[in-house]
């Protein structure tokens, strides 16, 4: 029995790097600022696709790391079209128990 369910999921956008901006070291899609209210921004983004996988292992960290290669292969051309996708943020984790 496996001690551990661990979700990780990817926001992908398919396209040349040209169509990513970059904050705090981290590339995030970009987007239209809509309106600002206080703190809040509402933003209006392009279609993306997101990936999710599902992984069953023993601890926390090796699920991490699974669930890490996994998507690694996938956004590096391990997908049906051999394409390669550009990986953004935002990048989720968690357990299921």
């Amino acid at each position: 029995m496996f001690g551990r369910l661990l979700s990780l999921a990817s926001g992908l956008l398919l396209g040349a790097c040209s169509v990513f901006g970059v904050r705090s070291g981290t590339e995030e899609p970009r987007f239209t600022l809509v309106e600002r209210m206080g703190e809040v921004e509402i933003r209006d983004y392009a279609p993306r696709i997101v990936a999710e996988t599902l992984v069953a292992a023993e601890g926390e960290a090796a699920a991490r790391q699974e669930g890490f290669r996994r998507l690694a292969r996938y956004i590096f051309g391990g997908n049906r079209g051999q394409a390669r996708i550009a990986m953004t943020a935002p990048v989720a984790q968690s357990s299921v128990t």
